[in-house]
């Protein structure tokens, strides 16, 4: 979702559950965005009700360091959901992409958050640089310690192997794709998604157990 709770009606919101699987493998995930994080604990649990506690994961945040209270608070209310925080371009320009300053971030956010998603791509399909994000990598782990990790940028069917090289120091690392998965329409290929879930399970095995693939 690229806009607020408020902006979409109750029957839009509804129709969320139906396009999850349930699956215990996969973790059904909303995608949220927000300019009014204030109200942030209080959109999510709006729209957790609206669509069912039990039809989904968790959340996504694709929001540039959202209020760690407003997770709490959240939290408190529906402890089992996860989430996932997106470091996007803007998360990382808010840290003038320091390292440093990114562990500091994330010291606020221990015990509230399940994933760290590294993006600078932010779904436009710009190319993953492994050896810039090796450095963040590590602060993650170092930081965060049972907090899982994944990439994003540029990953598809025919880009796996651009986190190749992170994989023997990261090898629970996960990974996420978008722009690369869709046609010259904008239209997600089904055909590209076999394609990108096939070869991803072809480069983590053995380890594919252990990843996340989304």
């Amino acid at each position: 979702m690229d806009k607020a709770v408020e902006h979409y009606s109750a029957r839009e919101i509804k129709h969320i559950a139906e396009i999850f699987c349930k699956d215990s493998r996969i973790l059904n995930l909303i995608h949220y965005n927000t300019k009014n994080t204030d109200l942030l604990s209080v959109q999510l649990a709006t729209l957790t009700e609206l669509v069912g506690p039990l039809q989904f994961d968790g959340f996504q945040l694709n929001i540039a360091w959202p209020p760690p209270l407003e997770l709490l608070s959240y939290k408190c209310l529906y402890p089992d959901k996860k989430f996932v925080l997106q470091v996007g371009s803007s998360a990382f320009e808010a840290i003038e992409n320091s390292p440093d300053k990114l562990a500091e971030r994330l010291i606020l956010y221990i015990g509230l958050i399940d994933y760290v998603l590294l993006d600078f791509s932010g779904g436009k399909g710009l190319i993953l640089d492994a050896e810039k994000l090796r450095p963040y990598l590590r602060v993650v782990v170092k930081t965060t310690k049972n907090v899982g990790i994944g990439v994003a940028g540029g990953l598809g069917p025919s880009t796996m192997h651009l986190i190749e090289p992170l994989l023997d120091e990261f090898p629970s690392l996960c990974i996420d794709a978008e722009g690369k998965l869709r046609d010259e329409y904008d239209h997600l290929s089904s055909s590209y998604i076999k394609k990108y879930i096939s070869n991803a399970f072809k480069l983590f095995k053995p380890k594919a157990s252990l990843n996340k693939i989304y």
